[in-house]
């Protein structure tokens, strides 16, 4: 039985050495609330793993997607979370059976799993999800195939018969009908969004700066809507039609900034509550 996981050895080898390069270059996360390095801070890894596997597992699995956890005020977050964890709790049961007879339900499984463990060292958005879509796929279509079958072991007990059934009426409806209508709805929510800031009559004082001032580069402290300034760059050409310089954002967001001169070529930016404040 152990020699079975013997290869894995190679996989977990090519992490290490990635792991070690990742470190020895300098690269890492810290503090920021929304990416975590589990190196660095293995137990705000683990709290965060907590909170971001249920709800990127209800993401890949059911609805609403993983994203609209970081948007939910307060308790309807406490709400989405809770049901995330009810609703992870009863898909893997109702695929335990067939994970227990099958090495390939297993190897679907254990890459999926891996996915989202990783995963969760960043924001939970569906759209980080392509790798855990590898094995749920597998594991999909292995359990509709027993489910056509109708083998002895998936309709034993009664309940978790009904069970079964009740999950692959909901797996079709949202991985087959509802998938159909909510890919292009995403699509085109995203490009209204893009929209609402390309397309404002209004200009800007701050987009006429190198215009009247002939800067090189803009510098922005922050700014007074929140992602609006994803979108600046495209904003300045629909508008103005000005050739637009490079700009560095100094803030995270619409939040105060103390800054601080360290050197000659050098600045300290402490915004109030710090970079990525958020917890999720």
């Amino acid at each position: 039985m152990g020699y079975k996981y013997i290869s894995i050895l190679p996989y977990c080898f090519i992490a290490f050495i990635w792991w070690v390069s990742y470190r020895t270059m300098g690269y890492s996360v810290y503090g920021s609330g929304l990416y975590i390095d589990p190196g660095r801070e293995p137990l705000v890894y683990i709290t965060a793993l907590l909170e971001r596997f249920p709800v990127l597992f209800l993401g890949q699995w059911g609805l609403p997607p993983a994203q609209a956890y970081m948007f939910l005020p307060g308790y309807k977050a406490t709400v989405m979370l809770v049901g995330a964890l009810v609703f992870t709790a009863i898909v893997l049961m109702i695929l335990a059976p067939l994970v227990r007879r099958s090495s390939l339900a297993r190897f679907w499984m254990l890459g999926m799993v891996l996915s989202i463990l990783i995963i969760c060292t960043g924001s939970p958005e569906n759209r980080n999800l392509y790798f855990v879509g590898l094995g749920a796929l597998g594991l999909l279509a292995m359990f509709f195939a027993a489910w056509v079958d109708h083998p002895d072991w998936l309709l034993r007990p009664i309940l978790f018969k009904r069970f079964a059934k009740g999950a692959a009426f909901f797996f079709i409806m949202v991985h087959v009908i509802f998938a159909i209508a909510l890919l292009p709805l995403s699509t085109v929510l995203m490009n209204q969004n893009v929209e609402q800031y390309v397309k404002k009559p209004a200009k800007s004082k701050l987009l006429d700066y190198d215009a009247e001032y002939n800067v090189g580069q803009i510098v922005l402290l922050n700014f007074n809507k929140g992602d609006e300034y994803v979108y600046f760059q495209m904003l300045r050409r629909k508008l103005s039609q000005l050739t637009t310089p490079p700009f560095r954002m100094l803030s995270s967001g619409n939040v105060p900034i103390a800054i601080k001169r360290v050197g000659k070529m050098s600045i300290e930016v402490s915004p109030r509550g710090g970079f990525m404040p958020s917890t999720v």
